[in-house]
Parts: structure tokens; C-alpha cells; sequence
């Protein structure tokens, strides 16, 4: 039953596996005991499914759980206790706790270096995860070294071609992106592709993510004509390999979806946006602020590229969510601000006041929640009263919000995705 459910789950039929696996645990704890290897072991399985979907609340207190019942009956140093806390810790970042995550991460690292030695390939596993959670901090000078390390130690130990050795190639790939090191990302994920082609196949999953991400580069090197292609090679291959409702395949959509915007033909971008929001409701529960976080970064791309209208639908959408869920928190005022922008858009300029000025004032009202990385939307905020009363052709109000952004200490250079 547990290798059926993880079947289910690789072949991306996630209803299947989630149903199998929950009920291979409930049948583990009443005939073996809670403690016993294989129920732990469904726990671990369980938990894995539910990070892998989207239901990082799921997964956490599963994990935490059986981290705590293994390390009681193993020890802290057993290999099971040291998986069991490298996953934690997995699950730590997908939830954005990577102040709780990093140092599970650091901890599992120098046990298994103590335990298992410098060399073996569990820690170099979390010698790779602990580099990426690095990245994820924005810790590039720290990340780097300990991907290259990595790299060179897999190429010693495993051979340039080993399935897990082009994963690391993959990752100091996208390192060396995200430090803006393109030329290095660029030939290194051109070289990873083409090693997984011949080692793997051109449709193994480990090659279709190479293609993604040496088409992420090519986009951000500015070479949308060599990436559009690539995304959707990579789409045509997961749909036909994973199916429509894999996460993966998911993902894909919308990486095609925001280059068809980049590359201004919002005619191809727009149905692919519609078919991956679709395929991410259907596995959120509902009113999942998750979920509205979603619709609430497909909007600002959109809004960034003048499509008001599927804006508008979608922040709707945002704010239902947002307001029952999140009714105190500056991300719900964000959205208004939004939906306020995208019917200034549109000239509706009676209904977008309202919106723009409360979503302004009640982010100004919460500005201490507000994280560092997204202090700029309070900017972005008054920049699009002053797109209406300028539309609207009110000059004495948009030049009373030019004063306050003059005023206004927040001067960001870039404006991030919402949360």
C-alpha cells in the first residue's frame, strides 16, 4: 500500500497516493503501534506527499512528531534521526521558516559529517541543502562555496554523469543565476541538459528540469527568443509524461505564461495563467491563503503588463480569500491597493478610489508587519494614486500624493512579488 501511494505520487496522481497513504498509516498505528519502524516510516511518507502538494500545514506537525518518537528510540545520531531532521528542516523553508529550518539544517550537516564521514553521499546531501537554503536567505557568499564543494566532491566520488552529480551541476547553476553570474549559469546548465539528455533521456523528469531552468537563464540573460522555445518543449514533454495535474506540470505553465508576457503576447500568456491557477485550486482547500498568495503574484504580473481585466478577476477572487481569512493582516490591504490599480486600469476610476486609498492607509497603518523585502508595495501604493487622479485628470490630488511620495522614506529600486 505504501509503495502504491508513492507510485501515485510520482505518476502526479496526488488525490490516489494522498488517500492511500493516509489510510496505510492509520492501519500501521492500530496493527504495529505508533513507534514501530514502518509506522514511522508511513509518517515520513505521509508527510512527504503533503510538503510535495502544497500542505506544508500537514506536513509539520508530522514530521516534527516522528523527529521527535525516532530520535527517542534510534538516538540523535541514528541515520533515520538524521533523515528525519534534514526533512524538517525541508519542510521549515517550504513554510518560509527558514530562521527555524537554517539551523536544523547546519546541526544535520555536522552530525553526518562526524557520523557517516565528510564524504558520504548523505552529507553531501545536506552539504546541497543547506547550500540552498543559503541561497533561499539571500546567503550567496556563503551558498556558493559549499555548492561548488559539493559538486566537486559528487564528481570524485559518483562521475560527471551520475544522475546525482548533474543535480548538483543543475543547482550551482542556478546559484550562479541568482548571484548574476549569467555566462557561468548559462554554460553550465547548457552542459547539465545536455548530459541528462544522453545519461537519462531526453524525457526523464531530472532532464525536463534542466530545460526549464536553462530556459529561466536564457530569460533572464535578456534571450527571450531562446528561452520560449525551451519552456515550451518542457511543457509539451511534462504534460505528455506527468499529466495536466502534476505539480511540475503546474509549474511549467506558469513559467510559459510569464515569458508569453515578457515577449508581449498576452493572447498565449493568459489561458495558460487560467490553466495553472485551476490546477492549484484544485489541490488547495479552500480559502487557502496560499492559494490567494498565488493569485495575488499572477495579478502584479499581469498589472505589470497592462492586463487589467484578468487582473481584476483574480484579485477578486484574492480579496474573498484574504478578507475571511486574513482580515487584519497588510497583505488583505495590498490586495485592495491591487484591485484598485487594475480598475484605474480599465477607467473605473470611482470604484478604484476607494480601494487605493483604504489599501494605502491601512498598509501605512500596519507598515511594522510588513517585511523588509515588501516595504516597497507602500511606495507602489501611492505611485498608483497618482496614476488615477492623473488619469482621472484630478491634478490637485495627484499632486498631493507626489508630495507624500516625496516625503516618503521608503525609495525601493524594484518592486517584489506580494506575499
Amino acid at each position: 500500500m505504501n509503495n502504491l501511494g508513492l507510485a501515485y505520487q510520482s505518476a502526479g496522481r496526488l488525490a490516489e497516493a494522498l488517500r492511500l497513504l493516509e489510510q496505510t498509516l492509520e492501519l500501521s498505528k492500530a496493527r504495529l503501534g505508533p513507534e514501530h519502524p514502518l509506522t514511522l516510516t508511513s509518517v515520513n511518507n505521509l508527510a512527504y506527499v503533503y510538503k510535495s502538494i502544497g500542505k506544508v500545514a500537514s506536513a509539520l506537525p508530522l514530521y516534527e512528531q516522528t523527529l521527535e518518537l525516532i530520535k527517542a528510540k534510534l538516538g540523535p545520531q541514528h541515520p533515520s534521526t538524521l533523515t528525519l531532521m534534514n526533512n524538517l528542516a525541508g519542510v521549515y523553508e517550504s513554510a518560509g521558516r527558514l530562521t527555524d529550518g537554517l539551523p536544523l539544517y547546519e546541526q544535520t550537516l555536522e552530525l553526518r559529517k562526524a557520523k557517516l564521514g565528510p564524504e558520504h553521499l548523505d552529507t553531501l546531501t545536506s552539504m546541497n541543502n543547506l547550500a540552498w537554503a543559503y541561497k533561499s536567505a539571500g546567503r550567496l557568499p556563503e551558498a556558493l562555496p559549499l555548492f561548488e564543494q559539493t559538486l566537486e566532491l559528487l564528481k570524485a566520488k559518483l562521475g560527471p554523469e551520475h544522475p546525482n552529480t548533474l543535480r548538483s551541476m543543475n543547482n550551482l547553476g542556478l546559484a550562479y543565476q541568482s548571484a548574476g553570474r549569467l555566462a557561468e549559469a548559462l554554460r553550465l546548465l547548457e552542459q547539465t541538459l545536455e548530459l541528462s539528455k544522453a545519461r537519462l533521456g531526453p524525457e526523464h523528469p531530472d532532464t525536463l528540469t534542466s530545460m526549464n531552468n536553462l530556459a529561466a537563464a536564457c530569460e533572464s540573460a535578456g534571450r527571450l527568443p531562446e528561452a520560449l522555445p525551451l519552456y515550451e518543449q518542457t511543457l509539451e514533454l511534462k504534460m505528455a509524461k506527468l499529466g495536466p495535474e502534476h505539480p511540475s506540470t503546474h509549474t511549467s505553465l506558469h513559467n510559459l505564461a510569464k515569458a508569453y508576457l515578457g515577449a508581449d503576447r498576452p493572447e498565449k500568456a493568459l489561458p495558460l495563467f487560467d490553466r495553472f491557477l485551476a490546477g492549484r485550486r484544485k489541490s488547495a482547500k479552500p480559502d487557502d491563503p496560499g492559494f490567494a498568495g498565488l493569485l495575488a503574484a499572477v495579478s502584479l504580473a499581469l498589472l505589470q503588463h497592462h492586463q487589467y481585466p484578468a487582473a481584476e478577476t483574480y484579485l477578486r477572487e484574492c480579496l474573498t480569500i484574504r478578507e475571511k481569512e486574513l482580515p487584519d493582516d497588510w497583505v488583505l490591504f495590498d490586495t485592495r491597493s491591487l484591485l484598485g490599480g487594475a480598475l484605474a486600469g480599465q477607467k473605473k476610476f470611482a470604484e478604484a478610489e476607494p480601494l487605493l486609498i483604504g489599501g494605502y492607509s491601512g498598509m501605512k497603518e500596519r507598515e511594522q508587519q510588513i517585511p523588509p523585502a515588501a516595504q516597497p508595495r507602500i511606495t507602489e501604493a501611492i505611485r498608483s494614486l497618482i496614476d488615477l487622479y492623473t488619469a482621472w485628470d484630478k491634478p490637485d490630488e495627484a499632486a498631493k500624493w507626489r508630495a507624500m511620495l516625496e516625503q516618503s522614506s521608503t525609495k525601493p529600486e524594484t518592486t517584489p512579488n506580494p506575499e
